[in-house]
């Protein structure tokens, strides 16, 4: 189990405290500012250790930042009453923030963490993410295995694709899984890479093919990159579910792959049951 005794960062964290508060009682006391100055550098010295050691999820501790850079401002022109405001909001507002957003990370990651059936998630996936699941870098793990799927499914479909350009991301999942049927319902048109082991021209393959095909096309647009969405964090219980998806995706892809391997551009363009 998690012991906060031992855990570096949260012990930087009520250091940190600690000199903020001892700075705060030396502006009470009204020292002169290079006596704060000296109080302050300790202080200043220490927290971007810390905000450089955060998880990725609360890095952003933008108050804090800002309070801080304002105090050395202010402190190094040798205005301290500028900034008494800010020292009493490092002191009151920020730094509990902080401790609480970190208290709240170490509990979710633990429950995470002693439930992790690493063992059940596929091996190409977990070759990948753990590592840099288990270090903290939850949206970095997320992104390298859909990277991962995505590269798989570009590798495969340049051997059957007969000379088409370079296709990525969604483009490139849907020209490669996308079946065709006709009007009266049998297949026109069988996929380059198949994602099933059920025969396409019965409603339940054909259905399963073009079910995961969007899947894999949906999750390549909306999940692969988790960092790039505006204002989304990732934490360990929501980069586990999506861990898990990969991995079920890559299930699938492995069906595919243990029907059809390989196969001839020519063919893949014909009526067939497949």
């Amino acid at each position: 189990m998690h012991s906060l005794r031992e855990d570096t960062i949260y012990r930087d964290i009520k250091q940190l405290h600690l000199l903020a508060m001892e700075l705060k009682s030396n502006f009470d006391r009204e020292y002169k500012s290079e006596d704060l100055m000296t109080s302050f550098k300790p202080f200043d010295m220490m927290l971007p250790r810390i905000l450089k050691a955060l998880p990725e999820s609360i890095k952003k501790q933008e108050s804090l930042i800002r309070h801080s850079r304002w105090l050395g401002v202010h402190l190094r022109k040798g205005d301290p009453g500028a900034c008494s405001q800010d020292i009493k909001d490092i002191c009151f507002n920020d730094i509990p923030t902080l401790e609480e957003a970190y208290l709240s990370y170490v509990l979710s990651n633990q429950i995470i963490k002693e439930r992790q059936p690493w063992e059940t998630i596929h091996h190409v996936i977990r070759s990948i993410a753990q590592s840099l699941f288990d270090s903290g870098h939850h949206a970095n793990a997320v992104e390298a295995a859909f990277k991962e799927i995505n590269n798989l499914v570009k590798q495969a479909y340049k051997k059957v694709c007969n000379g088409d350009k370079e296709r990525d991301g969604d483009d490139l999942m849907r020209k490669a899984f996308s079946c065709t049927r006709s009007s009266q319902g049998t297949l026109d048109r069988g996929p380059l890479l198949r994602l099933t082991d059920r025969d396409l021209a019965t409603d339940s393959g054909y259905n399963v093919q073009d079910g995961y095909m969007n899947l894999f096309a949906g999750a390549i647009r909306g999940i692969r990159n988790p960092k790039a969405h505006e204002n989304m964090s990732i934490d360990a219980a929501e980069a586990w579910e999506m861990l898990v998806f990969a991995s079920h995706l890559m299930r699938m892809w492995d069906r595919g792959q243990s029907v059809m391997p390989t196969i001839s551009p020519v063919a893949a363009g014909t009526s067939s049951s497949i």
